[in-house]
Formats: structure tokens, C-alpha cells, sequence
């Protein structure tokens, strides 16, 4: 994902939060690397390593980030230092090997204390304030803890009402009018240049599909057809371009 967005300059932010262990094992244990925004370095991204637990330095990187991105200067990779307090699962019940110096560390540089405090000694807003929020959201999580506490079971039928979209009957299309027999690469060459020139929101991207036309000669002329920027050849990662495609579906595309 990195090398593609870097690539292709894409307004992309990757944010690392970095809370240094695994469901055990530290990072510095499993990785030579000091820091995971070195990583970023190899692709030619801009990268910062910051302190997650100050809101202000990380408000003004991505500021930063941001304006990058929207000015056509691609991708930025952030990643924010901060501490996990309690246990990688609530249900994991295991012993905890982390250092009870490093521990009390950082719970001391607690950001959300550490927020309060800067805003009060700069007259944002009074510690009475920050108490009566401090009520307001225990109340709600009080109401939302009694709610889900005395609501019914789930039924297994509702297991399946959010996954799968309604059925929506619809007719076969026939072959009324000519026909004529093609092999199967032409017949997708076809479909492909019909669809790319009805709609110019249809992209294609994968490897080898531009000037060459892709090893079975799939996609033969779309690139001098559309350009490069609708037929695009991508670094050798089906991962990747699999998932930018369903983003940009998502996107509307």
C-alpha cells in the first residue's frame, strides 16, 4: 500500500499508533528497526515519529500531513509513540511482562490529564468544566451500559441482517439481435474497451495491462485508447490493487 500510494502520489495518511507490544512481546523484541516510521523512509514517504500522547504535536503534524496530501505531494507515514495500558485482551488474563518502571512512566504522561492541565493553565476552560463533562459522559456510559444489559438477546436469525444486501429479482438478458462467436480474450478486450468508453469513471489497473496489453493481450489497446491514467500497470502485489480497487469502488468510481 505504501509503495503504490508513493507511486502514484495518492493523498494518503498512514498513522502507525504505536503502543510497543504485541499481545506480549515488545516491538523492540521482534523488530530491528528502532522506529516503524523508518519503514516509510524505503518507499520514499515523507515519515515523522511523534509523541501520540500530545495532542498538539500530533494535531500539527497531520496538519502537515494534510496539506501535503491535498497539494499533490502524496503520502505521509505518522508514527505516534504512546503506551498500552492494560492487557492486549480483556480476556486474556495473562501475566504482564512489561517493566513496572516503563509502566508508571508512561501512565504519568497520560494525554488526556495532560490535555486538561494545558488547557486550564492557558484559560481554555476551568477544572469545573472538565468535571462536569467528566459527569455528563459517566451518565451516558451508565445508559448505555443499562440498555445493553436489559435489551434481549439477539436472535440467530438477525445474525444475517446486515451482511447480505436484499435479493432484487431482475430478467436474464437474452441475445436478441446479431451475435457472433469470439474467443474468450477478444470477448473480454471488447466488453472492456464498450465499458471504458460509455463510462469514464471505469479504471483498469493491474500488472503488465498498459502499453503491453497484459500476457493473454486482455486488455490490448485500452492504454492507447483511455491513457495512462485509466489503464494502469501497478508494482507486482495482488493485494494491493485488489484493494484499491474496492476502495474506489467504495469511493464511487
Amino acid at each position: 500500500s505504501m509503495n503504490l500510494a508513493a507511486v502514484w502520489k495518492l493523498p494518503l495518511i498512514f498513522v502507525c499508533e504505536n503502543n510497543q507490544y504485541a499481545l506480549s512481546t515488545s516491538y523492540k523484541a521482534t523488530t530491528a528497526v528502532p522506529q516503524v516510521a523508518m519503514r516509510g523512509e524505503a518507499y520514499g514517504i515523507p515519515s515523522v515519529t511523534i509523541d501520540g500522547n500530545d495532542a498538539a504535536e500530533v494535531y500539527l503534524v497531520v496538519q502537515e500531513a494534510v496539506e501535503r496530501a491535498r497539494s499533490g505531494g502524496g503520502p505521509t507515514l505518522i508514527e505516534a509513540m504512546t503506551y498500552r495500558w492494560g492487557q492486549h485482551s480483556m480476556r486474556a488474563n495473562l501475566r504482564d511482562p512489561r517493566p513496572k518502571e516503563e509502566f508508571d512512566e508512561w501512565i504519568e504522561r497520560d494525554p488526556i490529564a495532560s490535555m486538561e492541565r494545558a488547557l486550564v493553565a492557558d484559560e481554555v476552560i476551568t477544572k469545573e468544566r472538565i468535571v462536569e463533562i467528566g459527569n455528563n459522559v459517566d451518565s451516558e456510559l451508565k445508559i448505555a451500559v443499562k440498555f445493553g444489559t436489559e435489551s434481549p438477546q439477539p436472535t440467530v436469525q438477525t445474525m444475517e441482517e446486515a451482511v447480505y444486501s436484499p435479493h432484487v429479482p431482475h430478467e436474464e438478458p437474452g441475445t436478441n439481435g446479431v451475435t457472433r462467436e469470439l474467443h474468450y480474450t477478444e470477448a473480454l478486450n471488447e466488453a472492456l474497451h464498450q465499458e471504458m468508453a460509455r463510462d469514464d469513471q471505469v479504471i483498469l489497473m493491474g500488472e503488465d495491462v498498459g502499453e503491453t496489453g497484459g500476457i493473454f493481450q486482455v486488455s490490448k489497446g485500452l492504454f492507447d485508447a483511455f491513457g495512462a491514467d485509466r489503464v494502469r500497470d501497478t508494482p507486482i502485489s495482488e493485494a494491493t490493487f485488489v484493494g484499491c480497487g474496492i476502495g474506489a469502488a467504495i469511493a464511487g468510481m
